[in-house]
């Protein structure tokens, strides 16, 4: 069965980080875009709601639980999942507080990059090594 791109994007200031999961994805065959600015990457996010926004907590201008934010003003929301990913250790309140804006998992880097793969390939249905059921 053919399915239409699937669209995810990425709003991380780390150069690194966007390459990796951006080289991964598109070897998928996924469609990513990816932006080290908040505020741009808000704005496409807000034209054209994507299947995945993986976002970055601590970024400089707008921080992602403020970006969460004006997603819920502006309705972007849709079918689009999103994974928050961040340096710094959430208490338990914090990742409450996450989910209340939107976040459907936090991630903390640094990443198991196995585990946060499976996790995305989860969400976007992709499909991986085959295995026997």
């Amino acid at each position: 069965m053919h399915r239409d791109p699937i669209d995810v994007v990425v709003i991380d200031d780390d150069p690194i980080f966007r390459m990796v999961i951006e080289s991964v994805l598109q070897g998928h065959g996924v469609k990513v875009r990816a932006f080290s600015s908040p505020t741009a990457g808000l704005e496409h996010v807000l034209q054209s709601p994507p299947r995945l926004l993986i976002l970055d907590w601590m970024m400089p201008g707008l921080k992602g639980d403020e970006l969460l934010v004006e997603l819920g003003k502006g309705n972007a929301w849709g079918s689009m999942t999103v994974f928050l990913v961040t340096a710094t250790q959430l208490s338990e309140p914090g990742q409450k507080l996450m989910a209340t804006l939107g976040a459907h998992k936090v991630f903390i880097k640094p990443l198991r990059l196995g585990e946060f793969l499976q996790e995305i390939a989860a969400v976007l249905e992709l499909e991986t090594e085959p295995e026997s059921a």
